[in-house]
């Protein structure tokens, strides 16, 4: 909570903390079991359920029945490409930095990029709404 509230003032009175808590409360035991499957993706999950309160035992559960899931799939379709395939190291590699890259470089930055530009349109908004207002009270 303390990070939570450091970082995110609003989080508790806002309509959008309201509704991830929603979806936290809804999804928070599952939340472990399907993160396994977002390769790139896995930090940013665990952080986010760590933030909106996702209890660390469930999520530990779900991330041990993922990872039997998982590592499965994933030991398959390695096994299936791989072997084919002129540079293994290569295959390996795309296979892995590719989900890495856009779930923890790019994620980020359209996330950020995304807040800014609603950050903007908000203060837009304001500033017109701010205009409307003195040109009703000097035209009055």
């Amino acid at each position: 909570k303390g990070l939570l509230s450091r970082f995110f003032p609003n989080w508790g009175d806002s309509p959008t903390g309201e509704k991830a808590k929603a979806q936290v409360a809804k999804w928070g035991s599952k939340i472990g079991f399907y993160q396994r499957f977002f390769i790139g993706f896995r930090g940013p999950l665990c952080l986010c359920s760590g933030f909106a309160g996702v209890a660390p035992a469930k999520f530990f559960a779900g991330t041990a029945l993922g990872a039997l899931f998982s590592l499965s799939l994933q030991l398959l379709v390695g096994g299936l490409f791989l072997r084919h395939t002129p540079n293994a190291f290569l295959a390996a590699l795309g296979l892995v930095a590719v989900p890495n890259l856009i779930g923890n470089v790019i994620g980020p930055i359209a996330v950020t990029v995304s807040g800014l530009l609603l950050k903007k349109r908000k203060t837009a908004a304001a500033t017109t709404e701010k205009a409307k207002a003195s040109a009703n009270v000097s035209a009055s």
